[in-house]
């Protein structure tokens, strides 16, 4: 709710820029922008990431994956970890959209896949 709110907030900000310089050039356009994002969105971010985790050193990757209907999304997780330089330092978030039958699979946890409920 709070990244909605203050989004939306710089959103009318940027409007009101806008209409303030519709019949500026582009370098008008780009310069209001840019002035609005260094007073509202980068003391925003600064202050937002305090709050987040310290991040990892320890040369770990973190890898983010959306998948949708993606038949081959297990092979292409095996992949990544065989091919993986540290493998033990591989770390995968994934969502999976694909599930229609009556049992799924879920977890992919040391190269094995574990059945759950459909909800």
């Amino acid at each position: 709710a709070e990244i909605i709110e203050f989004m939306q907030s710089f959103l009318v900000r940027l409007n009101s820029s806008n209409i303030k310089n519709k019949r500026s050039t582009y370098h008008g356009i780009w310069a209001a922008y840019h002035e609005l994002a260094v007073k509202h969105l980068y003391p925003w971010d600064r202050e937002y990431m305090r709050r987040m985790p310290t991040r990892r050193m320890d040369g770990s990757l973190y890898v983010s994956v959306a998948s949708f209907r993606d038949e081959f999304c297990f092979e292409t997780l095996t992949q990544a970890f065989d091919k993986a330089k540290n493998p033990d330092q591989l770390f995968v978030g994934l969502v999976q959209q694909n599930c229609e039958e009556a049992k799924c699979r879920s977890g992919f946890i040391n190269g094995k896949m574990q059945d759950v409920k459909t909800e």
